[in-house]
């Protein structure tokens, strides 16, 4: 619900501690009253990226730290797995290939 208050702090700390290998970007959501995040809208979004040398150490990272959102956050498992980014690239190269018939 609009307005209701949402804590990111487990996130920010997993994201202290690995120092640089996650980031957690707040949407849709607001500094509200004695600095607690609330929701503007109804969606709840944050973004978390893990940073890494391979996409399954990055994606191993970012999955730690949607857990450490809490329940509060509904995610997706297979995004930005490996096997999303090869769908990814395949539905790229089959949308390249359909506007070069035109």
């Amino acid at each position: 619900p609009r307005g209701r208050a949402v804590s990111l702090e487990r996130a920010y700390a997993l994201e202290r501690k690995l120092d640089g290998s996650l980031r957690v970007f707040p949407m849709d959501l607001r500094l509200g009253e004695a600095g607690r995040l609330a929701t503007i809208g109804t969606s709840r979004s944050v973004a978390v990226a893990g940073i890494a040398a391979s996409v399954d150490e990055a994606h191993e990272i970012s999955v730690r730290g949607v857990i450490a959102l809490g329940r509060e956050f509904r995610h997706r498992d297979d995004v930005g797995s490996q096997a999303d980014i090869e769908r990814s690239k395949a539905r790229l190269r089959s949308l390249r290939k359909e506007g070069g018939r035109r």
